[in-house]
């Protein structure tokens, strides 16, 4: 059996997590390591440290852990610690083989199969496809999706502790640094689309097509769950772990709510398999302690949100930096109001890098009347800043403090210099 699972869970996942702990015990038939890094603002729980080791972002050690975290989203953060933690329980234990799983699956059974494959010479690295042969799927995704969202699943992987593993582990981390967006139209979907990429770059890597790996909505009708006796099958291959992807269990979706958004398939075995889960959610969830919030990774130092633009506006301006939670939790507005250097300035106007990202990703605004290389866009520009950006974007008050600075500087010169 693998000796090591590792997982990823924010606050909303720790029932989550738990649910996985434990079909990872009842499956495997014998006690194997289990890792858990929490993505939270406060850090571990100890009701989850029952031969558990149970880690927060400070153990991971990284110095620019603070700009990953005002870089990203939560959802996207934890997604980009992924080869992270991989690569701290790889260099900080015995670990021999390694698989990391989603916090939203359920393990049904041993597996044996990643045991066989990992022990073949010239295999380090087991990758599971979305798809392992064609689909016509009535709902998304179709191979379409495929292609913008990923071809390898991120959700599972499993590696034997090598050369081959740890220079793969860490081309992602170095990835993930600054890279883990969702971005489908300029090629970019999380930590997932670049795992396409490792077949092509490393050595030693396999695409692991067992059919009882990694079924979920996305292989639906292809994979379908036969529960047979006590045991649960795809087909003739055992089936070993189930994907629960995109369910809104916490926020109180439904099984038929969920069903309706993914599957088009009847399928009653498989029915039975999401309602149990659900129930092993809900249950769980209903025991744990609320965890404790103490610095809220959404939240600039003064309390008020972080709204997604700023956070892209750093992203595009700035690359990975050591910093503080300080630096940039308090200062973090005022670095995307500083002058985007790829634009012109003029004189007392100059736009900030927060109101050239919202232009950038408002293909609306690209028109005449908001030529930001002229000094007449920029100033029809901060005047539709001025109008709109707090209610499109929720920014707070100071964000307008570039647009009114300009506005004035212009209304104060003569009427002739500022046509």
């Amino acid at each position: 059996m693998p000796s090591c699972f590792v997982t990823i869970a924010t606050p909303e996942y720790y029932a989550r997590a738990c649910v996985l702990r434990d079909s990872i015990r009842e499956a495997m038939g014998t006690e194997v390591r289990f890792v858990v890094l929490a993505v939270s603002d406060a850090g571990g729980g100890g009701w989850l440290t029952d031969k558990v080791t149970w880690l927060t972002p400070d153990d991971l050690g990284l110095p620019f852990f603070w700009d990953m975290a005002f870089r990203y989203e939560l959802f996207a953060l934890a997604n980009a610690l992924k080869p992270f933690l991989i690569a701290h329980v790889l260099r900080t234990t015995q670990t021999q083989d390694l698989v990391f799983l989603d916090a939203d699956t359920t393990v049904l059974g041993p597996f044996l199969e990643v045991d066989v494959a990992l022990a073949q010479q010239g295999t380090s690295i087991l990758l599971t496809p979305h798809a392992d042969r064609p689909q016509e799927r009535s709902l998304p995704p179709t191979e379409i999706d495929l292609l913008r969202h990923g071809i390898i699943n991120g959700g599972f992987i499993a590696l034997n502790a090598g050369a081959a593993a740890t220079a793969m582990v860490n081309w992602w981390c170095e990835r993930m640094r600054t890279e883990c967006r969702y971005d489908p139209e300029h090629g970019l979907y999380g930590d997932q689309r670049w795992l396409d990429l490792v077949p092509s770059l490393f050595d030693e890597v396999r695409i692991f097509r067992h059919r009882g790996y990694n079924a979920a909505y996305w292989n639906d009708p292809d994979r379908r769950p036969e529960r047979r006796g006590e045991a649960w099958f795809v087909g003739d291959v055992p089936l070993r772990f189930y994907h629960f992807s995109r369910w809104n269990i916490e926020g109180g979706e439904s099984l038929v709510a969920y069903k309706d958004l993914f599957y088009r398939s009847i399928n009653l075995d498989r029915d039975r398999l999401l309602e149990d889960y659900r129930q092993s959610v809900i249950e769980t969830k209903a025991v744990l302690p609320e965890p404790p919030v103490t610095r809220p990774f959404s939240l600039f130092s003064d309390g008020s949100s972080i709204p997604g633009i700023v956070r892209s506006a750093y992203s595009s301006a700035f690359g990975s930096r050591e910093a503080s939670h300080a630096e940039l939790f308090t200062h973090g507005l005022e670095m995307v109001l500083q002058p985007c250097e790829d634009l012109p300035s003029f004189s007392r106007i100059a736009l900030p890098h927060l109101y050239a990202t919202i232009w950038r990703l408002r293909k609306d605004l690209h028109t005449n009347r908001f030529d930001l290389m002229n000094r007449d866009g920029q100033l029809w520009f901060m005047e539709w800043v001025r109008e709109y950006m707090q209610g499109d974007y929720g920014v707070p008050d100071r964000a307008l403090g570039p647009a009114h600075h300009a506005l004035a500087a212009a209304a104060d010169e003569p009427a002739s210099d500022t046509a």
